[in-house]
């Protein structure tokens, strides 16, 4: 079996991908990101946060006239669609509000002050009404990507203390004792800390649990490298149980068997996705 070079050791670029971004569970929580942020974007563009972000800036108000009052229905209420019309200088312009359905007292024929921008007066309000039809309370439906946004982070650190021990961690044998449940695999090692000059008797082994998408496969009598941290042994992992199928090749260097181009497909796409959408969204509201 190669012997992995003395620390700090060099982990290639192909190897450090791998190891960041693979396995199915890091490619669902980039996946939800994907998709839970795409409609998020929708949920915001309908909502009050959006008008919040765009009245930030100076505002006047100027008198106009509800030009007609509808009744929409929304899935969580009803509605009263009041359209309006007012003048700011020589321009005659036109806007809606929406208010509870209710609540509203307006009809059509009724004097009303209308809110607006004053560097772009089209974007506009009744005093007192709401510019889109749903809440602020709608974002809570961010709640789901937000989720899986924290569960890619959280499992992105984990896999960074990875990356960690494969370049700086001690290398060791180790054997697999059992695979807890289907994702997860119990092995054992030396304690470094009882090996070297001074140390006579044999070291008391180290029990480590640790997650993998190959438990089944691990379990058996032959021997597995592991990078241990030297200071705190507990910190540990299974160069098997790493994903992208990590080997050690004749001179002991660390190489994936997978290619990185395939774990980096969502998490580009979510970057690519979400920051065109971002940049359209803030260009649209504060322009």
């Amino acid at each position: 079996m190669p012997t992995p070079p003395p620390p700090p050791r060099r982990v290639p670029a192909s190897v450090g991908i791998n190891v960041l971004l693979r396995g199915t569970l890091m490619q669902l929580a980039w996946l939800g990101v994907l998709v839970g942020f795409g409609v998020g974007w929708i949920f915001f563009l309908r909502s009050e946060a959006a008008t919040w972000a765009e009245f930030r800036g100076p505002t006047r108000t100027s008198d106009g006239l509800v030009t007609d009052v509808r009744a929409q229905q929304t899935d969580r209420r009803m509605l009263a669609v009041v359209r309006y019309r007012y003048t700011v200088g020589e321009l005659e312009l036109n806007g809606l509000s929406y208010a509870r359905y209710d609540a509203n007292r307006l009809q059509p024929g009724d004097a009303v002050k209308v809110e607006h921008l004053v560097a772009r007066p089209e974007v506009s309000r009744v005093a007192g009404l709401a510019r889109r039809p749903s809440g602020a309370d709608s974002l809570l439906f961010l709640m789901l990507p937000l989720a899986a946004l924290g569960a890619a982070l959280v499992k992105l650190t984990a896999r960074v203390q990875v990356l960690r021990l494969l370049r700086s961690g001690a290398a060791t044998l180790a054997t697999v004792e059992a695979s807890e449940g289907r994702r997860a695999v119990k092995f054992s090692f030396p304690d470094p800390r009882q090996t070297g000059p001074g140390y006579r008797d044999e070291p008391t082994r180290v029990s480590v649990t640790t997650e993998t998408e190959e438990a089944e496969t691990l379990v058996g009598e032959r021997d597995h490298v592991a990078f241990v941290d030297p200071v705190r042994p507990e910190r540990a992992v299974l160069l098997d149980a790493v994903p992208g199928l990590l080997t050690l090749d004749a001179s002991g260097r660390l190489t994936a068997a997978t290619s990185p181009v395939t774990p980096l497909v969502l998490p580009l796409l979510c970057l690519f996705v979400h920051g065109t959408i971002a940049y359209h969204v803030v260009a649209r509201l504060l322009p």
